[in-house]
């Protein structure tokens, strides 16, 4: 998953752009239409999903 200028993969650290919320990758999934990637974090031992859409 590529942000910006940054490409993101399991294993690393996110943090959301809208809630700040950081956390360790623990999948990404590209929503059917292609159009955003739900990305699911673990954020000290809970999982949480975010969205990230290309603009």
């Amino acid at each position: 998953m590529a942000v910006a200028t940054a490409t993101y993969k399991v294993g690393d650290l996110y943090t959301s752009q809208k809630s700040k919320v950081t956390g360790t990758i623990t999948e990404i999934k590209p929503n059917s239409d292609g159009s955003s990637v739900r990305v699911k974090l673990d954020v000290n031992g809970t999982p949480r999903w975010t969205t990230w859409t290309a603009k």
